[in-house]
């Protein structure tokens, strides 16, 4: 399952769906943009185009290196325009701040990574779904405050990414998803969208329905990935 859709209060108030995601082999990522900043629906998709082109980009023991290796290049590609630090970290405030929510799926296990806000969503052997919830409030981790020096009060800059991980002998699926699916999450939603998770067969037009039909309720962009 692959949903991305903008939510129904970025759209009134004239907002791009700032949430990207990205799929290649045994890795689905998503990115969710900060609201609060400018253009982060920019970064999440400068991210994904830098972090695509890595010859390593799938194996889950070089992630955290690769996101290191992402930024900088970022921040090295526009050092000829920002010059200054100051004019650097106002870049980064402006386009990069955004989470990351990343899962492998490995021969045996299921491994999440994550920093910042998210969802993780299971399906155990029983056909149970679950969504976990991470939630930092209004200001959550972000891994572009790493290169803030100027940012006041910055406790994330030696925050790291936490690490997850699910056996298949225990769950048959595992996703991740921005904090828009919170009204699914919650119950907010009458039809039964769990069934379509556990589904075996693609079914994105049912979810994407689903959604549809109750747009005034998903307020935040929402992307799953399962």
């Amino acid at each position: 399952m692959k949903i991305t859709r903008q939510g129904c209060a970025h759209y009134t108030n004239g907002m791009n769906n700032q949430d990207f995601c990205y799929l290649d082999q045994n890795l689905k990522m998503v990115l969710d943009g900060c609201s609060e900043a400018q253009y982060s629906e920019v970064g999440t998709r400068l991210f994904i185009q830098v972090f695509s082109t890595l010859p390593d980009r799938a194996k889950v023991e070089c992630f955290e290196e690769n996101v290191k290796k992402t930024f900088d290049e970022l921040l090295e590609m526009f050092k000829k325009w920002f010059t200054t630090k100051e004019a650097v970290e106002e870049f980064i405030m402006d386009n990069l701040l955004f989470t990351i929510v990343a899962c492998f799926e490995m021969e045996d296990s299921f491994i999440v990574k994550m920093f910042g806000d998210g969802y993780i969503v299971t399906v155990n052997k029983n056909d149970k779904v679950s969504y976990l919830k991470f939630f930092y409030g209004k200001r959550p981790p972000y891994f572009a405050y790493k290169y803030c020096e100027l940012l006041e009060d910055n406790i994330f800059k030696d925050y790291h990414f936490k690490t997850f991980t699910f056996s298949k002998k225990e769950f048959q699926k595992v996703g991740v998803a921005s904090d828009g699916i919170q009204p699914i999450a919650k119950g907010d939603i009458k039809t039964d969208f769990d069934t379509l998770i556990v589904s075996k067969v693609e079914s994105e037009y049912g979810a994407e329905g689903i959604i549809l039909a109750n747009n005034h309720l998903f307020k935040d962009d929402i992307t799953i990935l399962i």
